[in-house]
């Protein structure tokens, strides 16, 4: 056993209480939720250590866990907010990191259909305000690794935004690249055409499969979550030695065991 202090009143109490014994604080509310910020963790730690964690691609089977777990605690409107949010937030941390192949991997686990109104504002506004940016690094040359990534999420905010939303992207797509009569847009529509569609969906049902048949060892529920590298990375900072997920794999939605 060892001794942490309490978050609300300071004083020392044992790592094992589940309330702090002087004021009554539930120390299992301490611990940060499951929310966008993981997802956008995980591009801050590939920004920090590109050099040797490479390809951005690399990431992306943790970008999925951490996609397969917003789902499981959230309402489907809400869980297509907080991705969309650490997706395009986590990317853009990451400009000339990214191929347009690159980008759309990222950009199509976002359910836009389930996004809620402030949730598309934000996106587009998102959207609008890296490409508004990277149109200055578009040289002829090596700018057009910093554009094309958000391409596949500007064709999907053209068939899922509304009317404003559309209006506010088009007048950015309306730009062209050094020496090309084609705009952004005309770029859009056929790279969209060459190689839409993807496989994100598959990849988030693989992870529920791989946690079929795991059970909770104290209440025996199903409702069962693989605790990721980003998640667990995000409470031991938070938390330090006194973070409740230290070595442990997975966390049981219902009763919070975690093992």
């Amino acid at each position: 056993m060892a001794l942490i202090k309490c978050p609300e009143c300071g004083k020392e109490i044992s790592d094992k209480s589940q309330a702090c014994i002087h004021c009554g604080f539930p120390l299992e509310a301490a611990e940060p939720k499951e929310n966008v910020n993981s997802i956008v963790a995980l591009f801050e730690a590939y920004a920090a250590n590109s050099a040797s964690v490479g390809d951005v691609s690399n990431i992306f089977s943790n970008v999925i866990q951490e996609v397969y777990n917003i789902k499981q605690s959230h309402s489907e409107q809400e869980a297509a907010d907080f991705i969309a949010k650490g997706i395009i937030d986590g990317l853009i941390l990451i400009p000339g990191k990214l191929s347009w192949m690159n980008g759309k991997q990222y950009c199509e686990i976002i359910n836009y259909k389930a996004l809620s109104a402030e949730g598309m504002d934000y996106f587009t506004n998102q959207l609008h305000s890296v490409l508004s940016i990277q149109k200055f690094y578009d040289d002829g040359s090596g700018g057009y690794c910093y554009i094309t990534p958000f391409f596949y999420a500007a064709y999907m905010v053209l068939q899922y935004g509304s009317e404003s939303n559309k209006a506010k992207l088009m007048t950015i797509l309306k730009h062209s690249f050094a020496g090309s009569k084609q705009s952004w847009y005309d770029h859009v529509v056929s790279m969209f055409r060459q190689h839409g569609g993807g496989n994100s969906a598959q990849q988030i049902a693989a992870v529920q499969s791989s946690l079929q048949g795991i059970k909770c060892p104290v209440c025996g529920s199903t409702r069962v979550n693989k605790i990721s590298t980003a998640n667990r990375l995000t409470s031991v900072f938070a938390f330090g030695l006194a973070s409740s997920k230290i070595g442990k794999q997975y966390e049981c939605k219902s009763c919070k065991h975690k093992w």
